[in-house]
């Protein structure tokens, strides 16, 4: 399956003039950005986003903050756009599974026809099934024929961050086989720890990855002010300094 991430701008209540008024700004406000990703800190969606807030920031020369706010299959970054002032400053990482994750979820906080209005699209993301060579499968129509032959417990599928994806696939099984997957949250080495939707480092700004620092204002309790930013990188050198003199 592909995956899109599209760069969306809020709407409010007449989502048809207030988002084609936020799309047609010549002048950006004179204030500080936030892109909101709806998933964990550490995985693609949020390391997008960052690369792109860097860009921004030599762009514009406006500070940009990356927020990550999982949940919802993605979709709390919506909803907050969906409530949003269109004046450019708010933006949000949303992926082709959070839009059609709607299509498979009740009460989904926005509608991606009505509240968003899509800028850019930034990237394709491949997303693999991948099953164990113990199997003895080869195709996805063998593995569907295994998942139809045992219990419950080969329907449960290791996930890392996009539950939208197994969301989406979890409605066309459904159809097709009327078999369902059910997402185990699997913390893999590429994934960091976080909490509240920021990453969690120790007094050495060390990630839950091996070899992986973070600093500012994507860490639990950082800022998003430059000087806590310029320690958090002193703190970070030191470490790393230490690390590779072994």
């Amino acid at each position: 399956m592909r995956r899109r991430s599209l760069i969306a701008l809020g709407a409010l209540a007449a989502p048809a003039i207030i988002s084609l008024g936020a799309r047609a700004q010549t002048v950006l406000p004179a204030k500080s950005y936030r892109i909101f990703v709806g998933f964990e800190p550490g995985g693609g969606a949020d390391l997008t986003a960052r690369a792109i807030a860097t860009q921004f920031e030599r762009r514009l020369s406006r500070h940009v903050v990356v927020e990550n706010r999982p949940g919802s299959s993605g979709g709390i970054p919506g909803e907050l756009m969906k409530k949003a002032t269109p004046d450019g400053s708010q933006l949000a990482l949303l992926s082709s599974t959070t839009l059609v994750a709607r299509l498979a979820t009740k009460d989904f906080p926005f509608d991606p026809f009505k509240d968003v209005a899509p800028v850019i699209q930034v990237g394709n993301f491949s997303i693999a099934l991948a099953v164990s060579r113990t199997l003895g499968v080869s195709t996805f129509d063998e593995y569907l024929q295994w998942l139809k032959g045992g219990d419950a417990q080969r329907h449960r599928v290791a996930v890392s961050s996009n539950v939208a994806f197994i969301e989406v696939l979890n409605v066309l099984l459904g159809k097709a086989i009327g078999q369902t997957l059910t997402p185990a949250s699997f913390g893999g080495d590429g994934v960091l720890n976080g909490k509240d939707g920021r990453i969690l480092v120790d007094k050495e700004r060390r990630t839950s990855a091996a070899g992986v620092w973070a600093g500012g204002d994507c860490v639990y309790g950082g800022d998003d002010l430059t000087v806590g930013a310029v320690e958090d990188g002193k703190q970070a050198a030191r470490s790393i300094d230490a690390a590779l003199k072994g």
